[in-house]
């Protein structure tokens, strides 16, 4: 407000315009001495006191420039901006837009009001502003692997007390959660007005947030302005500010923090206790240096981009203890017990549990926690777990469903997506072989396979599948843990988080557990797999089977049908998924289904994977992309011959004169290559195929969010 007020009263485009009505042409060509030019033969004798005249404006004019310069001095005092804050009044006012356009609530309380001001001085704070802020996300990875480090370096048994000495932990310190800087800064005065009561303050961001979270607006009103791309950008504006606000302040610590390596997972236990506020450049600086206290030279010293040659130097020091590399390589093919895809009996493993209750381990006691928590909600119609914006006229592209809340910060374009991914799927499946868990992608990703080894460009996520068993393995031992990726691949981080009901059906539950990049929202959907009869049915049906051919004298009986299905009811034969196939997805070694191409055509129709023309893009096979209808199709499309120059390398106009097209085609051109000779082994031979998937590909897409500013 008082921003305003200043702007208004000082109208400094008025005054200006005022001085331009002054005629000057007359003073041009007068001395403003007392005496006359003599030497100007056209001297006009009322020229003397014109000039005293010009004098006199002169001498207000300058008085004017002192006043307007006193007054914004005295001003700055007040937080008005200045020359020097400047950048800051833009943003503060930026961010007044933006709550006001999010929730015009906001504007009838005074502690909302009082927090837009510019400050008058520099702040250094984590995601305090976009202009002075100095923090770089790669800081607390940097920080932890330097303590991890220094654990090793220092301690008889560093993998105990990583585990056992717990790390303080504030999602401020690895996300962004600027968005939230204005009701971070209310929050006290919130307190206040509420009675001291967090819970009430919460009530209050809830109410804010469901507008936003559950699209209170009319159908009517939703649809006219999503036609002019407004309200969806609007609201996508929300939803930043409402999860930078539930991750400062509500969002779950997480219970562990591994650091991946291609050696060995180091784990971190958590304190459970959130942080107040979060660490900070200079908190983080203690952690790195595994000290109490530093100096501001300590802090200036620390590169965030020092991440690879950290995590090498933390190798040496684990190899010093005598530790034993672990290998993460994935085996050419895998095959698993049915009994691990056997239904969960919850109720009596509730009892056996209760029986010795006041003999229970910790960890024994959480289990029994989640297992009556899970059973006692199950007839319960709960909200689905993980948190998706439903924006009623977005159902059918389903844009925003296809990130989870509260990590995304905004819609991504497909490049960014792929980047994303292209990263995950290789941190997942070497996250679930350090877990010993088996798991394989299917549904699009397999579709994606299937034509050049690569993510659909217009998929938003990964779909992987895993036995009930192993499903609970991971939600025991590994819900709520934070992945740092390799240093050696990228700076990504990830999340594992399980839904309480994996272990049963539920209603709208149909999602399991999900890898998540707490960056930008973009995860893997996880399925868990179970039979669709007990293994006693099928050793029945077996017998039945195996007594009937004895009778018509016939060797081979017929083996009862084994499928397993998924919270959807969508059912696969054990037969067609198993032995698992290991394989390159995006250059990195996963499994897939055995019988890739049958698996496909029972999931998408037969023939499927003949179509060339998929969700406005078209199938190019010379240069193995999938290409927007747009961009060029039919006859457009350049002739094989026509595409490549004579070192055999795509030109500009055999990439329908379109740079990306051209700049992907030298990424991912010799992960094609591969594919194309791994496809003819599996695909069309039905062979061995794994020769091609011995070794990863290096990791050839890489991830700045500031590219895509």
């Amino acid at each position: 407000m008082k921003n305003r007020w200043v702007i208004t009263r000082l109208n400094i485009s008025k005054f200006i315009h005022s001085l331009r009505r002054i005629s000057w042409r007359p003073f041009s060509r007068v001395s403003t001495t007392d005496q006359y030019n003599i030497i100007d033969e056209n001297f006009d004798p009322q020229s003397k006191y014109r000039a005293k005249n010009l004098v006199l404006k002169s001498k207000l004019l300058i008085l004017l420039g002192f006043i307007f310069i006193g007054i914004s001095l005295f001003l700055s005092k007040f937080y008005i901006f200045t020359l020097d804050n400047y950048n800051q009044y833009v943003q503060s006012s930026y961010n007044l837009n933006l709550y006001l356009s999010f929730n015009k609530r906001f504007q009838g309380f005074k502690e909302f009001n009082n927090v837009f001001q510019a400050p008058n001085q520099r702040e250094l704070y984590i995601n305090q502003n976009g202009v002075n802020n100095e923090f770089n996300y790669n800081y607390s990875s940097i920080a932890l692997i330097s303590y991890i480090n220094e654990i090793y370096k220092t301690q008889k048994s560093p993998k105990e007390y990583l585990i056992n000495q717990t790390i303080d932990f504030h999602w401020g310190d690895w996300v962004d959660t600027s968005r939230a800087n204005p009701f971070i800064k209310m929050y006290p005065d919130l307190l206040k007005r509420f009675g001291n009561s967090q819970n009430e303050v919460y009530n209050y961001y809830k109410m804010m947030c469901q507008f936003v979270l559950e699209d209170k607006i009319p159908d009517y009103e939703d649809q006219q302005l999503f036609q002019n791309l407004a309200y969806l950008f609007e609201q996508v504006e929300g939803v930043e500010i409402c999860g930078a606000i539930d991750k400062y302040y509500y969002f779950p610590v997480p219970e562990r923090i591994m650091l991946e390596t291609d050696y060995h997972y180091h784990v971190v236990g958590v304190n459970p206790r959130r942080l107040d506020e979060p660490l900070g450049i200079e908190g983080l600086a203690k952690r790195y240096h595994n000290s109490k206290s530093v100096t501001s030279k300590q802090i200036k010293a620390i590169d965030p981009n020092d991440g690879k040659q950290i995590a090498r130097e933390l190798k040496g020091s684990y190899l010093s203890k005598g530790y034993e590399f672990s290998n993460f390589k994935l085996q050419r093919f895998i095959n698993q017990d049915p009994l691990d895809f056997r239904e969960p009996n919850v109720l009596g493993e509730i009892k056996e549990l209760e029986r010795n209750k006041f003999k229970l381990t910790q960890g024994e006691q959480k289990r029994l926690d989640f297992l009556h928590y899970s059973n006692e909600h199950l007839k319960e119609r709960q909200p689905f777990f993980f948190k998706t914006v439903m924006v009623n006229i977005d159902n059918y592209q389903a844009v925003l469903h296809h990130y989870n809340y509260p990590w995304m910060r905004k819609i991504l374009c497909p490049e960014e997506r792929i980047k994303i991914i292209h990263h995950m799927i290789r941190s997942w499946f070497k996250f679930a072989e350090q877990a010993q868990v088996i798991s394989w992608f299917n549904y699009g990703n397999l579709y994606g396979w299937y034509f050049n080894g690569q993510n659909l460009p217009w998929d938003n996520d990964v779909d992987v599948q895993i036995s009930v068993q192993d499903q609970d393995k991971l939600g025991q031992y590994y819900n709520n843990t934070l992945v740092i990726e390799n240093p050696d691949l990228g700076d990504h981080v990830f999340l594992y988080q399980t839904n309480p009901w994996y272990l049963q059906p539920h209603y709208k539950q149909h999602i399991d557990s999900r890898y998540i990049d707490v960056r930008s929202g973009i995860y893997i959907d996880i399925s868990c797999l179970w039979l669709d009869q007990s293994i006693e049915h099928y050793d029945k049906e077996d017998e039945e089977n195996e007594e009937k051919a004895k009778k018509e004298g016939n060797d081979t009986p017929e083996k009862a049908l084994r499928q397993v299905h998924c919270k959807n009811n969508r059912r696969f034969p054990l037969d067609d998924l198993f032995p698992l196939r290991r394989t390159l997805f995006e250059g990195a070694q996963g499994y897939m289904p055995y019988k890739p191409k049958k698996v496909l055509w029972d999931t998408y129709g037969k023939g499927c994977t003949d179509k060339k023309y998929n969700k406005d893009h078209n199938w190019q096979k010379d240069i193995g992309m999938w290409i927007q209808n747009q961009i060029c199709e039919n006859e457009k499309i350049p002739k094989t011959g026509d595409r490549f120059d004579d070192n055999g390398d795509l030109t500009l106009s055999g990439a329908c004169n379109d740079t990306e097209i051209l700049e992907i085609f030298k990424l991912s051109h010799d992960q094609y290559q591969v594919h194309l000779k791994e496809f003819d082994i599996v695909v069309g031979k039905g062979e061995d195929g794994s020769e091609f998937s011995e070794d990863e590909l290096p990791i050839y897409r890489f991830y700045d969010s500031s590219e895509f500013q």
